[in-house]
């Protein structure tokens, strides 16, 4: 048996309980919750085009998206353990699409003759563009990878990340579809400019026109967009036989503001073939940031009733960037009955704070400290530390 949190149909929030194996065989029949659980850990994501007269028109499926890691805690241990194969069988097998058939139909049989199944599939760019962007910038070359001065030198405007391969609408049968992905250049990390390469590729013998459209927005943790960070639009030939690597900068005064209460950036690439309207391509792909590092050390013997000591270092990442309303948050159970909460002044760019404290554990065994740091451009930066108490 399971509960999940849930937003039921009641506008309330519940608890199941559901059956695991009502969801591992889409019984979706079952009390209380199934055909709610049964849909968060296998929804397809079906992605729609809107249209400036706001018609939608569908453009694919992407059936494995949802349900690829689901975990619980382990026993006895702060690690993860996976449990999805108690949920759902191998994902893309027809055991897996048969149990979703049957959820919606309750008949096995049924084809899935409706099904777009078909995967992303993007356009790429070639010219060069001098524009710049205060927000984004983008380099484009041909063929091999840039050097750091190129990426300098060449920018445009405009906002990218990672993403999936998709298409929509019937490509001529002399056009091969336009295939395009991203690729971090540099981890992202939160504090810093965001770094990316879209990597453009079709093996067309002919020279196609194309509208490319490339958006990012902040997240949050449901999916629901809250602002817009960028959006641009242009127009770019796309060469036979040719590969072409943009390289995307989203500076972190673009996007930090927005990230204070949220927590992915989603990057989207719409590309429209020109000469065949019909043939859009889609990619598009979430870009988790890596908070700055907290490092929380103990400092003396833990022992109950006995006075110990611990320290928590925070470096700031920005270059030019003071943190301002900064304060550190210490919580722990059996370690302090209360939070303690440090004001901390303002933190100058490529500066480190030490804050040292002490409290006096009450309960005896291995208890969780937990250190958390909020300011004006980060929030609820968390790191955690394992204490031994003696009896």
């Amino acid at each position: 048996m399971v509960c999940f949190l849930l937003f039921c149909a009641s506008d309330v929030y519940c608890c199941g309980p559901t059956p695991v194996k009502a969801i591992l065989n889409g019984d979706t029949n079952q009390k209380y919750d199934t055909p709610f659980v049964f849909s968060e850990v296998n929804a397809d994501c079906v992605f729609w085009r809107v249209k400036a007269d706001n018609s939608k028109e569908k453009m694919s499926t992407d059936t494995s998206r949802v349900g690829q890691n689901i975990s619980t805690k382990s026993v006895g241990s702060g690690k993860r353990m996976d449990i999805t194969d108690s949920y759902k069988y191998r994902e893309g097998s027809e055991k897996e699409r048969a149990v979703f058939k049957y959820a919606e139909t309750k008949d096995y049989s049924k084809a899935d003759d409706d099904e777009e199944l078909g995967r992303f599939e993007v356009t790429e760019d070639y010219e060069e563009d001098d524009r710049k962007d205060n927000n984004v910038e983008v380099e484009e070359t041909e063929g091999g990878a840039l050097s750091e001065e190129e990426e300098d030198d060449e920018s445009e405007e405009e906002d990218g990340e990672e993403a999936g391969n998709g298409t929509n609408g019937s490509l001529d049968a002399v056009t091969p579809p336009v295939i395009m992905h991203f690729e971090e250049v540099t981890p992202p990390r939160n504090g810093k400019d965001v770094r990316l390469k879209l990597v453009l590729q079709s093996e067309s013998s002919s020279v196609r026109s194309l509208s490319v459209n490339i958006s990012v927005q902040a997240m949050r943790y449901n999916g629901v967009p809250t602002m817009n960070i960028r959006t641009r639009g242009k127009d770019k030939i796309l060469l036979p036989g040719r590969d072409l690597f943009i390289m995307i900068r989203v500076p972190f005064l673009a996007y930090y503001k927005a990230m204070l209460d949220c927590n992915s950036l989603k990057v989207s690439a719409l590309v429209t073939d020109k000469e065949w309207p019909n043939n859009t391509y889609l990619a598009e792909n979430d870009v988790v940031l890596i908070d700055p590092k907290i490092i929380l050390t103990v400092l003396r013997y833990a022992k109950v009733g006995h006075t110990a000591r611990a320290e928590v270092t925070f470096l700031n990442p920005m270059r030019n960037e003071m943190l301002t309303n900064f304060t550190v948050t210490l919580s722990g159970s059996g370690l302090m009955k209360h939070e303690v909460v440090f004001k901390i002044p303002d933190l100058k760019p490529n500066n480190r704070i030490n804050v040292k404290f002490s409290f006096i554990p009450y309960k005896s065994g291995k208890r969780t400290l937990v250190a958390d740091i909020d300011c004006s451009a980060f929030r609820d930066i968390k790191a955690s530390c394992i204490v031994n108490v003696q009896p």
